[in-house]
């Protein structure tokens, strides 16, 4: 039954504002529709119970404390590229257990915000999303430098964090390369070693986990900041391959990932470079060639016998390169965006290899099946002669 969506109506009494119609879903994103009482509730500072929940949701409270050489691993990309998957995965490669770290995720300070989830609460029972919740809060009692209460938050737990010697997991979204320096520098100078993933994923890829996301969270994903948060991401990348930087800021590791499918690929410096560098349709185009890769993955899975000896082999050569099997010339031909890129010339040969092996396969496939049906002609010819 369809909700009565003419309850709808700002303070001064207008019809709500729809924005857009969420990518399959019959969600509305709607502004300045938030009920009186509910607004009320939502746009405040979080009380003490509240950040009591939040210490002991990320960690704060049980992570162990005193390491002598504690790690702070930063994990950037755009919104629903898929940050918190890898970031549990490469922390327990660090740390033993993604447990063992202070997790400095702003989903949990939405979930223990008991009147942004009345907000959430009260979008979902009636169709729609109220797209400027997460905004009230995010800026609710600004601080003189025009922080709000969540992000004051943030900043005491990280400097509660790095007192106390904990690991530290600090996802980001790169659209503030200033802030991010600026935490960067602060971690630094408190003695940690810093260790990054970079993750890339189409525009498209990351609309169809966000938006449906955003319903379940009650904040709107948006894709204003994918290209500013794309381009820093690599920038960040960079840095991280910088000597003089690494001994400034203790810079270890850093990992770069095409985050197209699950499970994610992970990728050198100069392939992440050209993912940056795709046009969307580009983008839309290497998602399609992941996604075909993914289900051949599948059914090579569910049908192993099926497959031509060594095409394993063959595939995992492969996909070190995919991201240029369409492109028709090879990578050191290649140039997006000024840049020339090199390193995965080797794609389309092995590519062509690869279809070697599968139209082979297939012909010997199809030689069987008519050696088969012939004996079985024969026989029943055999059959009829006596």
């Amino acid at each position: 039954m369809e909700p009565d969506r003419s309850l709808y109506t700002s303070a001064k009494g207008k019809q709500k504002k729809v924005i857009q119609l969420l990518h399959k879903t019959n969600f509305d994103v709607v502004a300045k529709c938030i009920p009186e009482d509910l607004f009320r509730e939502l746009d405040r500072d979080f009380t003490e119970d509240e950040k009591e929940k939040i210490f002991a949701r990320i960690g704060l409270k049980t992570a162990p404390q005193g390491h002598a050489r504690p790690v702070a691993l930063w994990v950037f990309g755009p919104s629903a590229v898929g940050k918190t998957f890898l970031s549990r995965t490469r922390a327990a490669e660090l740390f033993g257990n993604s447990a063992d770290a202070v997790m400095i995720d702003g989903a949990e300070f939405r979930e223990a915000h008991a009147g942004f989830q009345a907000v959430a609460a009260h979008g979902i029972a009636n169709h729609v999303l109220h797209a400027d919740a997460w905004d009230t809060l995010k800026n609710t009692h600004a601080d003189a430098s025009g922080e709000g209460a969540p992000n004051q938050l943030r900043a005491r737990i990280i400097k509660q964090a790095l007192a106390a010697k904990q690991h530290v997991i600090i996802p980001d979204c790169a659209t503030n390369l200033k802030r991010v320096h600026g935490l960067m520098a602060a971690v630094a100078a408190a003695g940690y070693d810093m260790h990054a993933i970079c993750l890339w994923a189409p525009l498209n890829e990351t609309k169809k986990r966000g938006e449906p996301r955003s319903v379940q969270e009650g904040k709107q994903w948006s894709a204003r900041g994918y290209p500013k948060a794309i381009v820093n991401t690599l920038k960040l990348a960079a840095e991280w391959g910088d000597a003089r930087k690494q001994r400034e800021l203790n810079l270890e590791s850093v990992r770069m990932w095409d985050n197209t499918v699950f499970p994610s690929h992970e990728v050198s410096y100069e392939e992440f470079k050209l993912l940056v560098g795709m046009s969307q349709a580009e983008a839309d185009q290497h998602a399609a060639i992941r996604i075909e890769l993914a289900q051949q993955d599948h059914l090579e899975a569910e049908t192993r016998s099926a497959r031509p000896h060594g095409i394993k082999e063959l595939k995992g050569a492969f996909q070190a390169g995919a991201l240029s099997r369409w492109f028709g010339k090879t990578a050191e031909e290649l140039e997006i965006g000024g840049v020339k890129v090199r390193g995965i010339s080797t794609a389309l040969a092995v590519r062509r290899l690869l279809d070697d092996q599968l139209c082979r396969g297939r012909v010997e496939g199809a030689l069987a099946v008519a050696a088969l049906v012939c004996t079985v002609a024969i026989a029943r010819l055999a059959t009829r002669t006596r």
